[in-house]
C-alpha cells in the first residue's frame, strides 16, 4: 500500500506519543494496523506487552483480525529468518490485550479486587437492572431524610417540589448521574459549592444572564422590525405621533443591543431600562385611522379601510409581544441585580443540598448492586480510576499499584482506537498505565487515532474535547 507523508509519520514515529485525528475513510485504521504490525515485526517487543483498547467488541476483533492478516502476508514474502521471527511473534500476538476500553477497566478492577475492598470478582450489571436500582435507591434515601435530614428536604422541596417531589427525585438522579462523570467527586463538590462566592462565579452568571438578555433582545429587534414596517411601508393610516414613538422604541432596542455588545454592567442596562415607555400612547396612536393628504378622512375606498383594520390588529399583537419581551428583559436584569449575596447564598445552599443526597444515592445504589456482585460501567471506571490515582497537594499523581504497572513496563505499547469516544475516567487510567511522568500529557508509549466529529459516546459522558488537550 501507497502510504502518504503523514500517514508513513504517524506509521513509523515510536519515540513519542502521537494523536492522530483523522476524518472518516482517511486510512487511519490502517495505518493503527500497519503500526501494530511494524512493531511486532521488528521483535523488540513483545506482543502480550502491547495494549490496544476501541470501543465495541465487533471493533476490537476486527482489528485483531487486521493485524494478524497483515503479519500472515509479510510471512509470506520474508526470508527464512525473519519468518521465523514473525511466526513466533503472531503466535505471541494471541497474549496481546486487544479488547473494548469497558473489558480492560473491568480485567483491570477484578484482578485488584482485593485492594478496593471486594470480596469477589464482579460483573457488569444490565442497563434495565441498573435503572430499577437507582429507583429504588433514591425512593429509600428520600424517604430516610425526610426524618434525618429535614433542612437539606425543606431545601429541595423549596427549589424543586412541584405537586408533588417527583421532581426532586429527579434533580438527585441527574446530579448523580453527572457526578459520577467526575474522577475526584467529594473535590468537585468543595471546590464548587466555594465557587459560589467568588468572583469567577459572579462573571459567569452574569455571563449566562448577558446571553439570555441577548436573545430577548434580538427577538425585540425582530418584532420591532416587523412594526416599523407595518406604519412606514403598508397603507398609510397613521398619524405623525405613532411614526415618532415607534422610532423612540427602536431607540432603546438599539441602545440594548450596543450596551450587550460594549463592557457595560447589567446595572447600566437596567437604568437605561428604567426609562418608561409609554404603551397607552402608542396603542392609542395605532388604532384604526386614514389618513389622506394629512387629514383623517372617512370617504375613502373600502380596501384601504380593510387594510387599516387588518394592519391595526397585527400591530396590537405586534405591539403586546414586544411590551412582553421588553418586560422579560427588565425582569432578567432586576433579578441579576437585586440580592446578589443572598442569591449566591440560597444556590450554594441548593448545591449543598443535592450533593449530600447524591452522594447518598451513590453509595446506596452501589450497595445494592454489590450485593449482587455486579457493577455499572461508571462505578467500574471510578474503581479503575480509584486503583491508579489518587490526589495529593491538588495534583493527580499514580499509587503503588499503577507505579509497579509502568516499572514492570506492562504496557510498553499503549493504542486507542476512536479516542474522541473516551471520557474523563478512561482518560487518567489510559495515562496512569502509559509511561508519561506527568500524568497531564499521554505517554511517549501511547498512539491514539480518532475523529472528533465522529464521537459517538456523549450519552456514555465521552469527551471528545479531550482531543484538543
Amino acid at each position: 500500500m501507497n502510504w502518504t507523508k503523514n500517514q508513513q509519520q504517524a506509521i513509523d514515529i515510536t519515540d513519542k506519543g502521537i494523536l492522530v485525528s483523522a476524518g472518516a475513510g482517511s486510512g487511519k485504521t490502517a495505518v493503527l494496523s500497519e503500526r501494530v504490525k511494524k512493531i511486532v515485526g521488528s521483535g523488540k517487543i513483545d506482543p502480550s506487552q502491547i495494549l490496544v483498547v476501541t470501543f465495541t467488541k465487533d471493533a476490537a476483533l476486527s482489528m485483531k483480525e487486521k493485524i494478524i492478516r497483515a503479519i500472515d502476508e509479510q510471512i509470506e514474502f520474508s526470508d527464512a529468518e525473519q519468518r521465523k521471527l514473525l511466526t513466533e511473534q503472531r503466535s505471541a500476538f494471541e497474549m496481546a490485550k486487544i479488547s473494548t476500553i469497558d473489558s480492560f477497566l473491568l480485567e483491570l478492577v477484578n484482578s485488584n479486587h482485593s485492594l478496593l475492598g471486594l470480596k469477589d470478582r464482579v460483573k457488569i450489571i444490565e442497563e434495565a437492572q441498573e435503572k430499577n436500582v437507582e429507583s429504588r435507591a433514591c425512593e429509600e434515601i428520600m424517604e430516610e431524610s425526610y426524618e434525618k435530614r429535614p433542612q437539606t428536604m425543606q431545601t429541595l422541596n423549596s427549589a424543586f417540589f412541584d405537586r408533588d417531589d417527583t421532581t426532586v427525585a429527579e434533580k438527585i438522579v441527574a446530579f448523580n448521574r453527572f457526578l459520577e462523570t467526575v474522577a475526584f467527586r467529594e473535590d468537585f463538590i468543595n471546590s464548587t459549592a466555594e465557587n459560589f462566592t467568588s468572583e469567577e462565579y459572579n462573571r459567569q452568571i452574569e455571563k449566562i444572564y448577558r446571553e439570555s438578555i441577548m436573545e430577548s433582545v434580538q427577538k425585540a429587534r425582530g418584532i420591532y422590525d416587523l412594526i416599523h414596517y407595518k406604519i412606514t411601508h403598508e397603507v398609510n393610516i397613521y398619524p405623525d405621533k405613532a411614526y415618532q414613538l415607534i422610532i423612540e422604541q427602536e431607540d432603546i432596542v438599539s441602545q440594548l443591543e450596543k450596551f450587550l455588545k460594549s463592557d457595560c454592567t447589567l446595572k447600566d442596562i437596567k437604568k437605561k431600562l428604567e426609562q418608561k415607555i409609554n404603551w397607552g400612547t402608542l396603542r392609542k396612536s395605532t388604532k384604526k385611522v386614514v389618513v389622506k393628504n394629512n387629514k383623517v378622512v372617512s370617504d375613502v375606498d373600502d380596501l384601504i379601510v380593510e387594510k387599516a383594520e387588518q394592519n391595526t390588529e397585527e400591530i396590537k399583537n405586534l405591539r403586546d409581544k414586544l411590551k412582553k419581551t421588553i418586560e422579560d428583559i427588565c425582569a432578567k436584569t432586576n433579578d441579576i441585580c437585586i440580592n446578589d449575596q443572598k442569591r449566591q447564598q440560597k444556590n450554594r445552599k441548593i448545591f449543598e443540598a443535592l450533593a449530600e443526597l447524591a452522594n447518598a444515592l451513590e453509595e446506596r445504589s452501589l450497595e445494592m448492586k454489590l450485593r449482587q456482585n455486579l457493577v455499572s460501567f461508571s462505578d467500574c471506571s471510578h474503581m479503575a480510576v480509584k486503583l491508579l490515582v489518587k490526589k495529593e497537594n491538588g495534583k493527580i499523581i499514580r499509587t503503588p499499584l499503577a507505579e509497579e504497572i509502568v516499572k514492570e513496563e506492562r504496557y510498553k505499547v499503549i493504542i486507542v482506537d476512536e479516542y474522541q469516544d473516551v471520557n474523563d475516567l478512561q482518560d487518567i487510567v489510559i495515562r496512569a498505565v502509559s509511561n508519561t511522568e506527568d500524568l497531564s500529557n499521554i505517554g511517549s508509549n501511547m498512539f491514539a487515532v480518532g475523529d472528533i466529529k465522529q464521537a459517538i459516546y456523549r450519552f456514555r459522558n465521552a469527551n471528545p474535547e479531550i482531543f484538543n488537550r
